[in-house]
């Protein structure tokens, strides 16, 4: 009987090792669990772009504001670029009269040559 009472008790302490060992794993994920779920919390909350505060709600404004900024720089490229073009087209104009004035110049003078 001795040792059915000691295979009892050696078997209660295995079993309150265990329980005891389950209790803190249990714990543990209780702990990380409660962690995840204010993650969970503060990432909906930093998602949620009806709240203007919100990074997603910052970075998309930041977006807008970067692509108004893109446009505004577009704009004005082009508008360089028109009058550089118009600039130019100016200048040849100039060019061709003056060259076409100096080729009458000269065959005037041709003319008086001969």
């Amino acid at each position: 009987m001795d040792k059915a009472v000691q295979d009892a008790q050696l078997n209660l302490e295995k079993a309150q090792s265990n329980y005891n060992i389950a209790q803190q794993d249990a714990d543990q994920s209780i702990k990380s669990s409660e962690k995840n779920l204010e993650q969970m919390k503060i990432n909906l909350d930093n998602s949620n772009l009806s709240q203007d505060t919100s990074k997603a709600s910052l970075d998309l404004e930041k977006a807008k504001q970067s692509l108004e900024k893109q446009e505004l720089d577009y704009q004005n490229k082009l508008n360089s670029d028109k009058e550089t073009i118009d600039s130019f087209m100016a200048s040849t104009k100039e060019q061709y009269s003056n060259l076409k004035s100096t080729n009458d110049d000269i065959l005037t003078f041709a003319d008086e040559l001969l």
